[in-house]
């Protein structure tokens, strides 16, 4: 269990920053 949640805390963290640089990307897009 104790693993389980080591893993699932780093897909979290890893799905986390990658949508904070998506959603940063997206509204500094020029047309937007």
């Amino acid at each position: 269990m104790a693993w389980f949640l080591l893993i699932l805390g780093g897909l979290f963290e890893v799905g986390f920053t990658t949508a904070l640089r998506f959603v940063e990307g997206f509204r500094n897009l020029p047309w937007t």
